[in-house]
């Protein structure tokens, strides 16, 4: 796992649990996420908390999408994509 914080990802946004989300067109809670073994730390962007979280993989219609679902509290999503990626 890394120590440092990861500047290559962004927190795109904050959601509730099983909130619709669109990342690309897809959204995520519809979709199997893959699980990819590659960990990154990120910050909270509202507390700066530290979080170690796993690289999320969604493969859908020949698509591939790269992202972190990470659990700021119950039921309260961070979730970040590549810092030159967009929704």
């Amino acid at each position: 796992m890394k120590d440092s914080i990861s500047s290559e990802w962004v927190c795109k946004d904050v959601i509730t649990d099983m909130n619709k989300y669109y990342i690309n067109g897809i959204n995520i809670w519809d979709s199997k996420w893959i699980y990819t073994g590659e960990y990154v730390t990120v910050v909270d962007p509202s507390y700066n908390q530290k979080y170690t979280a796993q690289v999320l993989n969604i493969i859908k219609n020949e698509n591939e999408i790269k992202f972190l679902a990470v659990e700021f509290s119950s039921n309260v999503w961070g979730i970040y994509l590549m810092h030159n990626k967009t929704i």
